[in-house]
């Protein structure tokens, strides 16, 4: 969100991705929601965010891969960078789909691209198909999840998570690889963390967020 509530993990391997994102959410929510940030984002952000205005990237940047294909943990779309060392998996909320974060991720791009630290962007799906369209991780809401959820769903998803994390490090052959969840995205992202650590030490960097995402 780039509202107040929002909590990042960094580990040693993410600082230089950390830095990005830290600096992109404060660029957006200074300029477009008001908010009395306290770090100070660099020129170079200032110009790439144009006002916290978010566009869709041109689709001849995006492909798609669906669950399965080549092996691939989870539908996602993905946008990979020439010479990127880290990949940003980003993870969407209830009811959206591999699309919606596609903005935030080319904006994220920019950013990186500005600070010498270019990045992959992979956009997942979540595991769970909603009636009429989009999708969720889990049954329920993350401020009101399901007993399902809670008993097996959120675990799964976030196992399947870690790894799409494995496999993007390997398909898109990067060294490092951070996740950005917003709401739903942002539990599978913690839960991920949780169980991965320490022993699998697959995720360099996490932003969690809630709130609200964009405004008309």
């Amino acid at each position: 969100s780039h509202r107040a509530r929002g909590c990042m993990h960094m580990g040693p391997c993410g600082a230089g991705l950390g830095k990005c994102a830290l600096r992109l959410l404060t660029a957006t929510s200074d300029r477009r929601w008001g908010n009395a940030a306290r770090a100070r984002p660099s020129p170079a952000v200032r110009v790439h965010v144009g006002g916290g205005r978010l566009a869709m990237p041109a689709a001849e940047r995006v492909s798609h891969v669906q669950a399965g294909e080549r092996g691939a943990p989870m539908t996602h779309a993905a946008m990979p960078a020439a010479g990127a060392r880290a990949a940003v998996i980003f993870l969407h909320g209830t009811g959206d789909d591999e699309y919606g974060l596609l903005p935030i991720a080319s904006l994220l791009q920019k950013v990186a691209d500005a600070e010498g630290f270019p990045v992959s962007a992979v956009s997942a799906r979540g595991r769970l198909d909603i009636e009429g369209g989009g999708a969720r991780h889990f049954e329920g809401y993350s401020s009101r999840p399901e007993p399902i959820a809670l008993e097996k769903t959120v675990a799964e998803s976030a196992e399947t998570l870690l790894e799409l994390t494995a496999w993007v490090r390997e398909a898109y052959e990067v060294q490092h690889v951070a996740l950005w969840g917003f709401s739903q995205g942002a539990t599978i992202s913690y839960a991920a963390l949780c169980r991965g650590w320490p022993e699998r030490a697959l995720v360099s960097a996490a932003v969690c967020s809630s709130g609200v995402l964009f405004s008309n």
